[in-house]
């Protein structure tokens, strides 16, 4: 912890905001990687149920609907008297809702990976003004003085670079992961679309 601190106080007041921006990713990553979890997304007892969906047989518990992608399936059925296409068309509209909670957090990420390095930069120009000032007066140059500019330029880009670097590997995971399941989540709903709207059924939008 002391040493923490010292780390803090070497990299100026510059390191506060460097400091904040370290917690806001961590609670971002640590947040998103449990909303974005197959099981809590798409979980394996609906994968199942769709499967074995047949329109004649429609037995489904609340608990299978509790999930993105469940509420999604339930849109699909609480619609299936409609046209195909009016099914479809809702379906992306809640589609596209449900795909920004899913994103929701990850601008803030992106955020931070600008604003981190930049503080960091900013921290940098910081020591050097110092670093000169120190040394204006070269008859009387002190160590120390020059000692803590270096020091404030190292340490605030150093943060900033270590807080940025985990916050761009962040964004670029989850940003994927919210892909991968947009599309698993179509991919789920179009086994609904099959069974409901069989050729059999009075569709003409199949014909």
């Amino acid at each position: 912890m002391e040493t923490a601190w010292k780390f803090l106080e070497q990299g100026g007041p510059l390191m506060i905001p460097i400091g904040i921006c370290s917690l806001v990713s961590l609670t971002v990553i640590i947040e998103k990687a449990y909303d974005l979890r197959s099981s809590k997304v798409i979980p394996d007892f609906l994968i199942h149920w769709v499967k074995k969906f047949s329109r004649h047989e429609m037995s489904p518990n609340e608990k299978i609907f509790t999930s993105p992608a469940g509420k999604l399936v339930r849109h699909v059925l609480e619609n299936k008297d409609r046209s195909l296409t009016e099914n479809r068309q809702l379906l992306n509209t809640l589609g596209q809702e449900t795909q920004l909670r899913l994103q929701r957090g990850l601008r803030t990420l992106e955020i931070v990976t600008t604003i981190a390095p930049l503080l960091g930069l900013a921290g940098t120009i910081q020591g050097l003004i110092y670093l000169f000032g120190s040394i204006s007066d070269v008859s009387n140059v002190d160590n120390m003085d020059l000692a803590k500019g270096i020091g404030i330029a190292l340490m605030t880009t150093f943060a900033g670079l270590i807080v940025s670097i985990p916050s761009v590997i962040g964004w670029h995971v989850f940003q994927r992961r919210v892909e991968i399941v947009g599309a698993q989540m179509e991919s789920l709903c179009d086994e609904i679309y099959k069974e409901l709207y069989q050729p059999d059924s009075d569709t003409e939008e199949d014909s």
